[in-house]
């Protein structure tokens, strides 16, 4: 899975939201704010990745049971599906 073409990662004074640009502006409804996880997740999920290298990489980052890092980036994953966001 991965980000849809036309949104990227804009820094507004201390928060990194999510932007559309080009044709994406016309689907994409609300804003998105990205905490410091989020952002290193959509980041990663600029190229073709899968849930589990998703939870590799917060894992080889954080000190965190891997239960919870499961569940965070599922919570994130399922956060991009209802707006449209991913290609899978």
């Amino acid at each position: 899975m991965r980000i849809k073409e036309g949104y990227m990662i804009k820094q507004l004074k201390d928060h990194d939201i999510v932007v559309p640009i080009g044709e994406a502006m016309i689907n994409f409804n609300g804003i998105m704010t990205l905490n410091e996880t989020g952002k290193i997740l959509f980041e990663a999920m600029q190229k073709d990745v899968t849930k589990d290298e998703l939870i590799s990489l917060l894992y080889g980052l954080y000190c965190a049971p891997l239960d919870v890092i499961t569940a965070d980036v599922t919570s994130f994953i399922s956060k991009l599906r209802e707006k449209k966001l991913i290609i899978e």
